[in-house]
């Protein structure tokens, strides 16, 4: 089989490469982009208070009710590790306990300490500051077709593993 000859327009291509598009032309980047800058400045704010974004999602989800450690793991996407390093943490911290069940010593659910349970509130007040801060100029529209976008994707998602390891 004899080889094509290139056109001009085709070494053109090859001297340049092909057309790629911009980073910024992709929503995953942007996505990402504006998690870095929201996590960051949360970050920043959860640390006066001696806590982390991690963290304070989790202690957020035990503000609802005590959960085994495996089903907190689950709906935050973090490996029973990560969860597992970022409970002991935060039980270093006297934020989180693991209560022991009766019949099953494997069984350990986490739940709120008094001192976590009284500090959740202000570091959501933190986070809705923070929220705020970058959304807050959004219309209201524009922030429900945003919340519904980002839930659409997150539940069409779901069966995808997604294990994030504790910062």
């Amino acid at each position: 089989m004899r080889k094509p000859t290139p056109t001009p327009a085709l070494r053109r291509q090859a001297m340049s490469g092909p057309a790629v598009s911009p980073l910024d032309a992709h929503l995953c980047y942007l996505i990402l982009e504006v998690s870095s800058l929201i996590s960051h400045a949360l970050g920043l704010k959860l640390a006066e208070l001696g806590v982390t974004v991690v963290e304070w999602l989790v202690l957020r989800e035990l503000y609802e009710a005590e959960q085994a450690p495996s089903v907190l793991a689950r709906k935050l996407g973090f490996t029973r590790g990560a969860l597992s390093k970022l409970a002991d943490r935060l039980a270093a911290k006297q934020l989180v306990t693991q209560r022991a069940q009766s019949g099953d010593r494997r069984a350990r659910p986490l739940a709120l300490t008094d001192l976590g349970r009284a500090m959740v509130p202000d570091l959501a007040e933190l986070a809705d500051e923070n929220e705020l801060e970058f959304f807050g100029g959004l219309d209201r529209n524009a922030r429900e077709v945003m919340l519904s976008t980002l839930r659409a994707v997150v539940f069409r998602s779901r069966h995808r593993p997604r294990p994030v390891e504790a910062d």
